[in-house]
């Protein structure tokens, strides 16, 4: 059985030059998605999972991968990142952040929402977002497993930015990252 799994990093861990090396440009998106999909799925160990289901969110402030696949799908994810940047895995692994099962499922809900971004409640995230929901759908690495939430993701933006209390929400919710040796 597979999970949703997270690996990614931004601005609070990885510096401009490393955040660079991990972007991923509109023109060649379809294509890394479709190879790291691919390498998922080669990775599964059941029929069920063989289709890996893949989406990148990619900013000038953040990459991250969100999956669901089986087998060592952050081992895979991470040496996919250390191909792309040019650095070593040992390296790049000082950068990430990982997330599992509804902990990425939360963390998305905080991106989504500007919770998480430079500057706390920004919008212009959530566009992003739905971008990168659009590029996945396109290149047929959609999620089927997270039909019904981009409308969750739609309205979690507002909702949190114009909630009395989402300054305690926030407070509430941070926290450090933990190692991506964790999923």
């Amino acid at each position: 059985m597979s999970d949703l799994l997270l690996l990614g990093l931004n601005h609070t861990l990885a510096p401009v030059e490393v955040r660079e090396r991990l972007a991923f440009p509109a023109e060649r998106l379809t294509v890394a998605l479709r190879e790291l999909a691919g390498r998922l799925a080669a990775e599964a160990c059941t029929c069920e999972d063989a289709a890996a289901e893949v989406v990148i969110l990619s900013t000038c402030n953040r990459t991250e991968i969100y999956a669901w696949a089986a087998g060592d799908a952050a081992g895979t994810v991470r040496r996919f990142l250390a191909e792309r940047s040019g650095l070593d895995e040992c390296t790049l692994a000082g950068y990430l952040y990982a997330r599992c099962g509804d902990d990425a499922g939360r963390h998305l809900l905080r991106v989504a929402a500007g919770l998480d971004s430079l500057v706390v409640g920004e919008n212009e995230i959530l566009g992003q977002v739905k971008d990168a929901c659009e590029a996945a759908h396109a290149a047929a690495t959609r999620p089927r497993r997270a039909n019904g939430c981009g409308a969750r993701l739609t309205s979690a933006g507002p909702r949190c930015r114009w909630a009395p209390s989402w300054w305690r929400w926030r407070r509430r919710c941070s926290g450090p990252w933990p190692p991506a040796s964790r999923c």
